[in-house]
């Protein structure tokens, strides 16, 4: 990659936090932490509903990417206004106590739906699975997608 290529990615990057700041600034009724311009003061503030967090929480405390609790004195990445796994959580969540009605182009019939890959080293958004309990689906019983966000 060139160097002007480099700077021109680095542009949009800050570009879009700064947008993504903004936004929640605007519609969240919160405050960002202090210290870390670019996340939110706790995880629950970056997500829409609390429930949202109790619903999914068990997932990423199994995981080893810091998603919920920050290390050496850093804020958890769930909580930065850019984290990709506040998003998945946000967009996938309502779907977590009842796959099988979520719905995905033309597959149905999921019948679980996690946030984190069962080794927890990795996320991955969302793995949804289906197996016989859900009426129809496109995917083979047992089988397996991962929706990369």
């Amino acid at each position: 990659m060139t160097m002007k290529m480099t700077r021109m990615n680095e542009s949009i990057l800050v570009r879009c936090k700064a947008a993504l700041r903004n936004s929640f600034l605007r519609n969240n009724g919160t405050t960002l932490d202090g210290s870390y311009k670019d996340y939110a003061s706790s995880v629950k503030d970056n997500l829409f509903t609390v429930p949202t967090l109790d619903l999914c929480q068990g997932d990423f405390k199994s995981a080893k990417g810091h998603e919920l609790v920050g290390r050496q004195g850093q804020p958890p990445k769930m909580a930065a206004v850019f984290s990709s796994s506040a998003l998945a959580v946000n967009s996938f969540a309502p779907w977590r106590e009842n796959p099988c009605s979520l719905r995905l182009a033309d597959d149905t019939g999921f019948s679980w739906l996690r946030f984190v890959d069962e080794k927890g080293d990795r996320l991955l958004f969302p793995i949804i699975g289906s197996s016989q309990s859900c009426q129809k689906t496109s995917l083979s019983p047992f089988s397996v997608s991962v929706l990369g966000i």
